[in-house]
């Protein structure tokens, strides 16, 4: 098998993942959490392994130098932790086995491990159902599209937060991730031939998009509107991109609790919420003020945002 030219810079596949002959993702999300202590919690989203666009190399750094010495009762994986909107989910988690290998650490380490799925990696979800073995079942961490937690008497919630973008829907987010490596490569050549640029500056979701806007296969949602308290009024690194402030707002209208999601790649901190950033160069060029690798860490109910770098982790905003 020949790996794809945008793959080179990885193994097409791990021989630890053939020799399993399956990637173990997951049990589905239950009581079993509801005793765990949550106190400490380290949460980080967006990180798309799959995509030419991921900072792979620094997060797989980070769960396994930073995550440990951190030593969270729970780390939270928020969301687009893979990318199958252009890669197949199979071939993706083969690639990425040595990721799934240093969650089964972490966890065997006592941090339990929390998966929340994304709208890039919702099938994610499917883990759990009747058509997947009891093996698999069996593995030690979990997913689901919520998670609810108390820290320092504080209550939270962790969600991706892409049900509360009008532009993406469950059913849009199911079918980009039915394809498969040929496609996703399809698209991106053809997105390069159009636009007559070697150097795509858009991601394969954005010719995505392009390519089903005029499907009517869903209705969006209307623009929800502001939030009339002071809850938005973020701490924020340089320009919001135009999503933010829907997302935002209907996140705030939907939960009581402090909410903790990802989605928009913008992290920021408000008065009842908090953006984990992601970890891909996804749209740099029209945001070159926003930090590319950031996670938060919630200790004792009080949080905080931190950059990432190989030679350390920094506060960006802190309540």
């Amino acid at each position: 098998m020949t790996p794809e030219s945008h793959l080179d810079r990885r193994s097409y596949m791990k021989a630890a993942g053939l020799a399993a002959g399956t990637v173990t993702l997951g049990a589905t999300m239950d009581g079993a959490l509801a005793d765990a202590d949550h106190n400490h919690v380290v949460a980080a989203s967006d990180v798309h392994f799959g995509s030419p666009y991921s900072n792979d190399d620094a997060f797989v750094q980070f769960l396994s130098e930073d995550v440990p010495d951190l030593d969270p009762d729970t780390l939270v994986l928020n969301g687009d932790l893979f990318e199958f909107w252009y890669r197949g989910m199979s071939s993706t988690l083969l690639e990425y086995n040595d990721v799934t290998t240093q969650l089964e650490e972490l966890v065997s380490s006592g941090i339990e491990v929390v998966v929340i799925a994304g709208n890039h990696d919702r099938r994610l979800v499917d883990v759990g159902r009747d058509d997947y073995d009891a093996a698999t079942l069996a593995a030690p961490w979990h997913i689901g599209e919520e998670f609810y937690f108390e820290s320092g008497g504080r209550e939270f919630v962790a969600v991706h937060g892409d049900g509360a973008d009008p532009q993406q829907a469950d059913l849009t987010s199911a079918l980009l991730c039915a394809g498969s490596d040929d496609l996703g490569k399809v698209i991106i050549e053809f997105y390069e031939l159009i636009n007559d640029d070697d150097e795509t500056a858009t991601t394969q979701e954005n010719t995505w998009d392009d390519l089903t806007e005029n499907l009517d296969i869903v209705e969006l949602l209307e623009q929800p509107p502001p939030v009339d308290d002071d809850d938005y009024e973020p701490d924020a690194a340089g320009e919001r991109p135009p999503a933010a402030d829907t997302v935002t707002n209907e996140l705030l209208d939907e939960y009581e609790e402090f909410v903790v999601f990802g989605h928009t790649h913008y992290t920021e901190l408000g008065d009842r919420f908090v953006n984990t950033g992601a970890w891909t160069e996804r749209r740099a060029a029209e945001l070159p003020t926003r930090p590319q690798n950031t996670y938060v860490e919630i200790e004792n109910g009080d949080v905080r945002v931190l950059d990432w770098s190989e030679n350390g982790s920094s506060v960006l905003f802190e309540e």
